[in-house]
């Protein structure tokens, strides 16, 4: 079996920084594992981009990637992607096929997720703020994740912890 938590949410909900301590954390519990943002992997233009747009090159990718860490020893993958509902997964367990998928949802109230955006040295935040506010809608209320966690008012760090603990992958 497959490990693996996805870790969701509005954009600028802060998901890639809690991967990444998240990341910080098993590696310094020495738990072998690999981490990465579907998002990364999905990035292509070119002249064959297919109908789904980049997702099914994100799975084929995904599911390259993992052969490569699973042969390296790793037994968990802990990802980031952005998903509406359960149905969302099935591109992720047909490119992990042993995988056993638990979702973490984080959840932070919209003016601060605007803020932070807004925060960002991008050229482009008008347009983040605005997907932040269509993905903040969309998963108001919505149930399909496994835990919800709140990323307010407490560091990356203690944020990640409580989604190690929730995925059970660190006491």
């Amino acid at each position: 079996m497959i490990r693996v938590g996805v870790i969701t949410g509005p954009v600028g909900v802060g998901k890639s920084t809690v991967l990444q301590e998240a990341d910080t954390l098993l590696i310094d519990a020495g738990i072998p594992h690999a981490s990465l943002e579907l998002e990364a992997i999905a990035r292509y233009w070119g002249r064959k981009t297919s109908m789904s747009g980049n997702a099914d090159i994100a799975y084929r990718n995904l599911a390259s990637v993992w052969t490569n860490y699973s042969v390296a020893g790793a037994d968990k993958l802990l990802l980031t992607m952005l998903m509406e509902r359960r149905s969302d997964l099935r591109p992720l367990h047909m490119a992990i096929r042993q995988a056993d998928i638990r979702v973490v949802r984080l959840h932070a109230p919209l003016p601060l997720i605007e803020h932070r955006l807004r925060s960002r040295e991008k050229t482009t935040p008008d347009q983040e703020v605005s997907a932040a506010q269509w993905w903040f809608a969309r998963l108001k209320g919505s149930r399909f994740a496994d835990h919800v966690i709140a990323n307010d008012d407490r560091s990356p760090k203690e944020v990640a912890l409580e989604v190690l603990r929730a995925l059970q992958w660190l006491d």
